[in-house]
């Protein structure tokens, strides 16, 4: 076809079709594409930028985090000594006897037994047996009340000695301690 022969309008009309042909085939198969995915990273951009706004939130309150854990570590590290994780028998040991020999009492039984596992600690009972007064005894146990680890008291049975002299009383007792065993 020759655009020579029709007239200046049709002529004109065609180019602006043909133009307006190139314009759509541009929009349909480039801009709206283009677009379509510009809008999409606008949309994921706004979700980064809100996601960096809570994690710079977060990290202008680190040290604040930080304080906290600290304050939590030495917080469980006074409760292990209300609540050791482990049994340390000797260590019991050396701690009634001394508070025994203070009070001028005489350790005759220490028996540990089985532990016995509660939700997140265990009962660590020990039965024992010691000669004293009825005094040294009430000063004793006032002594194990203050130790820093819990101890129960518990099943106690005083007897008189047959043999009296200083130790007129024979207390046997069972002494129960606690030990954290977690979740």
């Amino acid at each position: 076809m020759d655009l020579s022969k029709l007239s200046t309008t049709t002529q004109l009309l065609v180019i602006v079709l043909i133009i307006a042909g190139f314009f759509l085939v541009f929009y349909v198969s480039i801009y709206s594409t283009k677009a379509e995915e510009i809008e999409k990273k606008k949309v994921q951009l706004g979700a980064l930028q809100q996601e960096i706004e809570r994690g710079e939130a977060t990290a202008k309150r680190l040290g604040e985090f930080q304080q906290e854990v600290e304050r939590l570590r030495s917080r469980f590290q006074i409760m292990l000594r209300i609540l050791p994780d482990e049994k340390q028998t000797e260590d019991l040991l050396r701690k009634l006897q001394s508070l025994a020999r203070d009070s001028d009492l005489n350790i005759k039984r220490f028996d540990p037994g089985d532990l016995v596992r509660k939700e997140f600690y265990a009962e660590y009972p020990i039965s024992m047996r010691v000669h004293g007064s009825y005094h040294n005894l009430a000063t004793f146990f006032d002594k194990v009340s203050k130790l820093s680890r819990l101890i129960n008291i518990t099943g106690l049975v005083i007897t008189s000695n047959p043999q009296g002299g200083e130790n007129p009383i024979i207390a046997n007792y069972t002494a129960t301690t606690f030990v954290f065993i977690g979740s």
